[in-house]
């Protein structure tokens, strides 16, 4: 019941019942928020990873949609439930390949929080769509804290995770940087000689040569020894992480 006074000097009406808040206000903001963040991180791994096309593409798409969310909710909402969707199906094996290495913080802290980000996203822009009223900021809160709590455990583990060997005089050694393997094409290993690969980037690298079962994970900042067990030839390595389909050398193994 709506209470109306009516002031005897002026003849106003004031209404003591003031309209009710938007009830998807709350969740546009909560959206708007977790979507900033979520494209900033697309964004960001770019510098130190390298451009990984699909990650730049829905970075730049996400600010784009939260843009659009100021001007006309409707059209944002939708356009930023369809951009998580495609990029929560189309970012999982970067996400899932960074989760599985928590010795590398880049990848794990980008692993572990893109995916269950997205997936809050997807919630909010439906919330926000179907007008609910409650949960928004409690929603915001525990998205936003469980990123920095998990953020606090990726620096921890990339410390007590892994080892790291020393180069030694003698040792052949290639070294990644800038996702790049450095004079990649003139890697030569004599007969007994170690080999090791010095990972110069904060984000992780493989060592993978197809079909003889040399696969080595190189962590972030981290000097690994590659056991090399084959026969004198030429071989074509790479590195098998998503979106480093660059980095590619040769491989030849002496008598």
């Amino acid at each position: 019941m709506t209470a109306d006074l009516t002031t005897p000097t002026t003849g106003r009406t004031i209404d003591l019942d003031p309209p009710a808040s938007d009830p998807t206000t709350g969740w546009d903001r909560t959206l708007a928020t977790l979507a900033i963040v979520v494209a900033v991180a697309d964004l960001a791994i770019q510098l130190v990873a390298g451009v990984i096309p699909p990650l730049l593409a829905f970075g730049v798409l996400g600010l784009a949609g939260t843009a659009l969310l100021q001007r006309r909710p409707k059209p944002g909402r939708i356009t930023l439930l369809v951009i998580s969707i495609l990029a929560t199906v189309g970012g999982a094996p970067f996400a899932l390949a960074g989760l599985a290495h928590p010795e590398s913080p880049i990848d794990f802290v980008h692993g572990a929080t893109s995916l269950p980000l997205r997936i809050v996203v997807i919630v909010a822009a439906v919330a926000a769509l179907r007008g609910a009223g409650t949960g928004a900021r409690p929603t915001r809160r525990i998205a936003l804290g469980t990123l920095g709590g998990l953020a606090v455990v990726a620096v921890v583990s990339s410390v007590v995770v892994g080892t790291s060997v020393v180069a030694e005089p003698g040792d052949a050694v290639l070294t990644a940087e800038a996702a790049v393997f450095v004079d990649g094409d003139d890697l030569a290993v004599a007969s007994g000689q170690r080999l090791v690969v010095d990972n110069a980037d904060p984000f992780r690298h493989t060592f993978t040569i197809a079909d003889t079962g040399v696969d080595m994970e190189v962590p972030a900042s981290r000097t690994v020894e590659v056991p090399l067990d084959l026969p004198a030839g030429t071989y074509p390595y790479y590195c098998a992480v998503p979106g480093h389909e660059s980095m590619t050398g040769t491989l030849v193994i002496g008598e």
